[in-house]
């Protein structure tokens, strides 16, 4: 058994002090302080993480019987295998080892005067000069000399019987601290005073099984709202070597992961134990960003979709074309017709013509992260890196900062047609206690249950002035192809909606795929030992289908596109991650249903 401890930390700091916000200093500054959206400066989740490990590795050195070296392992966890090493490509163990405590950023509760600087300077030791670019200006958030607290909270999940021992741990490691941020070796980060103190306990029990009834219903699917207390970061893409820009978009796997570990820690194995079966069949789908009318917004536009940029802008769609042929808008002169890739900023306005819901994309945090050696108190060396995590606020209408109101993501869960009923109300409960850890910065989610129409997926409705044609337009990403088909696009696309849909007839697409491998490919292998990515086709792919019925495309939706058949096992979670159960291969069946207002055009 399990016990969530939530303890709130106070640490006062002396001015000077710096924690350096990555994104660049104002006017006349080279190093601007870190601050959180409503302008007040803080100290970073991560620096707090990395001084409270490195206090208990100094406790378990010294006094073991206080803290030991497997206690210190479970409560930080340990870093999986790296996919970029070669050295660890084969038999590695790319499992995580998860932390078991969750820090927040502690926040400057008052910060004094303002517009305070520091100035650095190098001397040349020949001259007694300045050094010549050698000269910084550093800002303060307070007067040298006066005194800031800080303050937040930090979740700590601990088997039962340990708690006393592990707040005693953390207290003292806490109190080992004497500096802390950037710029310590010449006096900067001054602690003053530092405490952790409980707020409250919670046992993380399994939840009771519903009182019986005499209702027979079968269970259903139950949509949600879900909410984070802080900026997020999953489902990462690594844009450059050391920088990974997370998703605004929750994949089902997330949830269903951070499900997973709560059945654990109420003392369930996820894997094989009563729920197990329950849980990898069940289907979490992504979760979309509400926008402030409550819609759910950020799917992918059809890629079908062409605009231009006239005195107007001019949009139309060019799936059902004869092959070879492309779009031209007519007036005064043909003009070529775009697709979204060549887009100069016109999505939202597009989205308005086609009846997309008004789209606010979540705002970007961006944090840099190093790994401090322990015996040197410096950087480690090769372990910096950035990460653009997305904010859990609306902007706010006038500042334009992530300041609004919470926002919520929606998502639906679906239970199996074998499903318990009682299991599956269990299960839900759980859910509905909230999650913790989400993510890279340890998010908690809250859900909130909807009603049972909000589950409903819009139905499938035919191609205006056809009857059985039907235009499928992703939602999620889908393994629809293997990684080495041997054919063209168009004849893998075939193949592929025949196995689906016996007797379907592919008449166009338009679609975009990636690779997915590194991590994902090692720890999630399909085929055997050897390391072969995932081709996703990407959300926005559409497909012009014929000879099918919306009955079947209804059906298909409720469970969501099949992974294609490939050369491995037969696909399921433990080794493939895109597996619809996760939420991926989900899919919308009504566009070009309606007469859009599509602009005149001619092809050629």
């Amino acid at each position: 058994m399990t016990t969530r401890l939530l303890l709130s930390v106070n640490i006062t700091l002396r001015s000077p002090f710096l924690f350096r916000d990555a994104s660049g200093g104002i006017f006349g500054v080279d190093m601007a302080a870190l601050r959180n959206a409503d302008g007040r400066p803080l100290i970073p989740a991560d620096q707090l993480r990395g001084v409270l490990r490195h206090g208990l590795a100094d406790i378990v050195a010294a006094a073991p019987e206080v803290f030991s070296q497997a206690e210190l392992d479970q409560l930080f966890g340990k870093a999986a295998a790296d996919s970029r090493d070669d050295a660890t490509m084969a038999g590695a163990n790319f499992a995580p080892e998860r932390g078991a405590i969750l820090c927040g950023d502690l926040i400057a509760e008052q910060t004094g005067a303002t517009g305070n600087l520091s100035v650095r300077v190098a001397i040349e030791p020949e001259t007694g000069a300045a050094r010549t670019g050698a000269l910084m200006f550093a800002e303060l958030c307070a007067p040298p000399g006066q005194e800031v607290v800080f303050a937040g909270e930090i979740v700590v999940l601990v088997p039962a019987g340990r708690e006393a021992r592990t707040v005693t741990a953390l207290d003292r490691a806490l109190k080992l601290l004497v500096a802390i941020g950037a710029q310590k070796s010449v006096g900067y980060g001054e602690v003053t005073r530092a405490a952790l103190r409980e707020v409250s306990r919670r046992t993380l029990n399994l939840p009771a099984p519903p009182v019986s009834t005499t209702s027979t219903a079968k269970p259903g699917a139950v949509a949600y709202r879900m909410r984070f207390d802080r900026p997020f970061l999953v489902d990462a893409t690594r844009e450059a070597d050391n920088l990974y820009v997370g998703a605004e978009v929750v994949p089902g796997a997330v949830v269903k992961g951070a499900l997973a570990r709560r059945l654990a820690l109420a003392g369930e194995n996820p894997e094989t134990g009563s729920f197990a079966g329950l849980l990898a069949a069940m289907i979490v789908s992504h979760a979309f960003p509400e926008n402030l009318a409550g819609q759910t917004a950020g799917h992918a536009l059809p890629l079908s979709l062409v605009a231009e940029e006239a005195a107007h802008l001019l949009v139309a769609d060019s799936l059902g074309l004869e092959a070879d042929k492309g779009v031209l808008f007519k007036g005064e002169t043909l003009r070529p017709g775009f697709y979204a890739t060549d887009w100069k900023g016109w999505h939202n306005a597009v989205a308005q013509r086609v009846g997309w819901p008004p789209h606010l994309p979540p705002g970007r945090e961006l944090r840099v992260h190093t790994a401090i050696d322990q015996s040197t108190g410096g950087a480690a060396d090769g372990l910096l890196f950035a990460t653009v995590a997305r904010s859990h606020r609306f902007p706010d209408e006038v500042s334009g900062a992530a300041t609004g109101s919470v926002r919520a993501w929606r998502l639906c869960l679906t239970p199996p047609a074998e499903a318990d009923a009682a299991r599956w109300a269990q299960l839900l409960a759980m859910l509905e206690g909230g999650l913790d850890g989400i993510g890279r910065t340890g998010a908690s989610a809250t859900f909130e249950r909807l009603l049972p129409e909000d589950a409903r997926l819009p139905p499938a409705r035919p191609v205006i002035g056809h009857a059985s044609r039907y235009a499928v337009v992703l939602t999620t990403p889908a393994v629809m192809t293997p990684p080495n088909p041997g054919l063209t696009a168009t004849d893998a696309y075939r193949q592929y909606w025949s196995a689906v849909l016996p007797g379907a007839m592919l008449l166009d697409h338009v679609a975009s795929q990636r690779l997915a491998g590194g991590y994902q490919a090692q720890r999630r292998r399909m085929f055997g030992a050897a390391y072969v990515p995932f081709v996703l086709t990407e959300p926005g792919s559409v497909f012009l289908l014929d000879n099918v019925t919306g009955e079947q495309l209804d059906a298909l939706m409720q469970t969501g596109l099949p992974v294609a058949a490939l050369d491995g096992a037969v696909p399921d979670w433990r080794n493939c991650p895109f597996t619809p159960e996760n939420g991926f291969g989900a899919f919308t069946a009504h566009y070009l249903a309606d007469a859009l207002a599509f602009d005149e055009v001619v092809h050629v």
